[in-house]
């Protein structure tokens, strides 16, 4: 895995909108779309993803940068990039076929909502973006997509069509959630800081909803606050702090959009001070109140 230098990027922030240019697509309103073709995408760009991406190798190879890593791409292989990552598609060979789907952030939140465990789900496919796939996972991965195009196209003549939809394209993440938690063979850390970086996350998904603070964190890894805030920086070009910050928002947003909570109930479950201190965090961090997150269903 080769690490780029250190050089300025052009990163665009890329949401279903670039996506226009293309014009064989199948597309479910401004959540979901489906697409074979890179033409008119403007490649020659870095995209900082608002949304989750998961692409499918049907043929050929190319070569993806996520998070400035480099990693190839090969018949029978699949990328997942999840939202506010670095993205770059280059090197692509001229026998390449692939199909690609992407959500919105607002259907990346709703699927997120309805995934068990999808902090620790979310960490092993950041680790393990690129999937090499058996004949059966692959097979399998295609019909998922092959459903969840059929429906988007048959979208428009149901009441339900948005759920129809969701669970279609929740079908194929099921999917792709069993390969994942299949493999085992994620890489192993190469320094010691990467191996802090993994403990250090394991324990903010295990205690992000009652301890906030670095130094929590840091006492829990015989380190100073200051040395673990270092590290993580260093390794995962992060603060702790923000990713301390990540995990709590996202199991705030999953128990506004799926849960029948209060705001109340639900600042005293991520203990918050009070209802006030968790509305001040969360339109901070998210740029809109709790309140007006949950009564939001785009």
């Amino acid at each position: 895995m080769k690490v780029l230098s250190n050089k300025p990027l052009h990163v665009k922030d890329a949401n279903l909108a670039i996506l226009t240019p293309i014009q064989l697509v199948n597309k479910f309103s401004d959540k979901v779309v489906v697409f074979d073709s890179f033409e008119g995408i403007g490649l020659e760009n870095y995209f900082n993803i608002q949304g989750a991406v998961l692409l499918l190798v049907k043929q050929g190879k190319c070569t993806i940068e996520l998070d400035l890593e480099r990693r190839t791409l090969t018949k029978h292989s699949c990328v997942i990039v999840l939202p506010n990552q670095i993205a770059r598609i280059s090197n692509i060979s001229k026998d390449i076929k692939f199909i690609c789907v992407t959500c919105s952030l607002p259907m990346v939140e709703e699927l997120t909502s309805r995934i068990n465990e999808a902090i620790p789900i979310t960490l092993r496919a950041k680790q393990q973006p690129v999937i090499k796939l058996s004949p059966s996972e692959y097979n399998n991965i295609q019909q998922s997509f092959n459903f969840l195009i059929a429906k988007i196209k048959k979208s428009g003549k149901n009441t339900y069509n948005l759920q129809i939809v969701q669970n279609a394209l929740l079908a194929l993440v099921y999917e792709c959630i069993g390969i994942i938690t299949k493999n085992k063979n994620i890489e192993q850390p190469s320094s010691k800081k990467e191996a802090l970086f993994n403990s250090f996350i394991n324990l903010v998904s295990q205690y992000h909803k009652q301890e906030h603070s670095v130094t929590f964190y840091a006492t829990k890894l015989f380190l100073t606050p200051k040395y673990l805030t270092r590290a993580i920086e260093e390794i995962s070009h992060k603060s702790a702090k923000r990713w301390i910050d990540e995990y709590i928002m996202l199991e705030a947003k999953m128990m506004l959009r799926s849960t029948k909570m209060t705001i109340q109930e639900i600042a005293s479950e991520l203990n918050f001070p009070d209802i006030s201190f968790f509305g001040k965090f969360f339109k901070r961090t998210a740029g809109i109140s709790p309140k007006a997150y949950r009564e939001n269903k785009d």
